[in-house]
């Protein structure tokens, strides 16, 4: 039974009330309910139908504004992003901008870009809300930068954000699209810390991390050894993307903290790649046994030369998921 749609929408609370029901419905959430994990205690409210606000406990101080990619994704369903988030920290307000125009246009039924960042600061002033961060992936990834200029967001964290190719548009006669950009050097001065989170070896996401570098010196960037685009996937697969979200959300502001667990989660991602290629070509009889034992071993040495940081839940968590993979880790001391 296909359940995309859902859970691109529903709360973790709605999705564990189906699974009792029917718990062999195929959440992607549902592994980690089934091993115990409390759903998160969101709420869902709709703004409009390309805005969805997810009220959290009554003591929240936070809100998150996230861009979604195409297709209402951020490459994993918002459902497991609010799992992974805490929800006596944090609300969440969900945009979508299914015409895939970069939110150029702003959020229907929000109105302009200028005007849905008018409603969140509004909204946040009302609540007394303390801290706004915006975050997006892909085609949400510079919107989220802008509208954190816009709204002098502690911190806009863009995820493999791309420029949009508005001279493609032009060229095939399609409507005009009406708008300023705030990423360039009339921006008028904003506290937000902007944060970039770019795919190494993929030359579009690198050089959109270079040109906001230029208008913006103080970006930080935050290369991945990977030429994968989809990031958040990329750590999705290996396990690793509560850290990582951890990581942006929790940890951001202890500078020390934030750069072992980047670099680890970085080196970790890596080896989960080499293990899972292992696994694929021995499956295909593609790979020597000599050689498949070779780098496994050169894996299980990488895991035994490296210490984690100090026991907090990510790095219990990141700890668990080394031990998990791959055939060495029966056999380790």
């Amino acid at each position: 039974m296909k359940v995309k749609g859902w859970e691109d929408r529903l709360t973790p609370l709605e999705i564990a009330k189906l699974l009792e029901g029917d718990g062999d419905l195929p959440f992607t959430i549902a592994p980690l309910l089934k091993n115990g994990q409390r759903p998160a205690a969101y709420i869902r409210e709709a703004w409009s139908e390309e805005a969805t606000y997810f009220a959290g406990r009554s003591d929240t101080t936070r809100l998150l504004v996230i861009f979604s990619a195409p297709r209402a994704r951020l490459g994993i369903p918002i459902s497991y992003v609010l799992q992974a988030l805490r929800d006596d920290v944090y609300d969440v307000l969900l945009l979508r901008d299914p015409n895939d125009e970069h939110y150029t246009r702003g959020v229907q039924g929000l109105g302009s870009f200028l005007d849905t960042t008018r409603r969140i600061e509004d909204f946040a002033g009302t609540k007394g809300l303390q801290q706004i961060i915006t975050y997006g992936a892909s085609l949400g990834g510079l919107p989220a930068l802008r509208a954190g200029l816009l709204l002098k967001a502690s911190r806009a964290i863009s995820v493999g954000g791309r420029y949009p190719w508005h001279a493609g548009r032009l060229a095939r006669a399609e409507r005009l699209v009406d708008a300023f950009d705030l990423l360039c050097p009339c921006a008028p001065p904003s506290p937000t810390e902007l944060i970039m989170v770019y795919a190494r070896h993929d030359e579009v996401d690198e050089h959109a991390f270079d040109l906001v570098q230029k208008t913006f010196p103080a970006c930080i960037g935050v290369p991945i050894d990977t030429a994968k685009h989809n990031l958040v996937g990329y750590f999705y697969k290996a396990d690793l993307l509560p850290q990582f979200l951890a990581c942006l959300f929790e940890h951001w502001d202890t500078v020390e903290i934030r750069t072992d667990l980047l670099k680890r989660l970085d080196q970790a991602a890596r080896q989960s790649q080499i293990v899972q290629s292992l696994q694929a070509a021995h499956a295909t009889r593609k790979v020597p046994s000599a050689d498949r034992n070779r780098l496994t071993q050169q894996v299980g040495a990488w895991l035994r030369a490296t210490p984690l940081w100090p026991l907090t839940w990510p790095a219990r968590a990141l700890r668990r998921t080394l031990r998990s993979v791959g055939p060495w880790s029966r056999n380790r001391p």
